[in-house]
């Protein structure tokens, strides 16, 4: 159970790595030249251009939120993996509460 949850946290802190290089990338001064002629003659490439560029910026703030409410529990999950079946019972409360949280405040989980 615990390496499933731990795994979960960490392809988002991953994505959210991934998605910042791509979207650092789609920034840089030659893409940015290369969207501009797209723009300036016309070419039927841009539009999708911007799809990819909002796609991207759109993912990056998906993977950051998420990446931002479930680090929290990284700790708190491996606390529970450490301890004994007999002390789960009081560390189940934190969980719960941040999970209840993540629900709460996250838009995109």
């Amino acid at each position: 159970w615990y390496q499933r949850r731990v795994r979960g946290i960490d392809f988002w802190e991953s994505r959210a790595r991934n998605l910042e290089c791509i979207f650092d990338q789609l920034r840089s001064q030659k893409v940015r030249k290369m969207a501009e002629i797209l723009e300036r003659t016309e070419s039927s490439y841009f539009n999708s251009f911007k799809i990819l560029f909002q796609d991207v910026v759109n993912a990056l703030k998906e993977a950051r939120e998420i990446n931002m409410y479930l680090k929290p529990l990284k700790s708190t999950i491996e606390s529970l993996e450490e301890s004994e079946f007999d002390q789960l019972e009081p560390r189940l409360a934190p969980v719960l509460h941040t999970l209840c949280l993540v629900w709460a405040h996250s838009t995109h989980y």
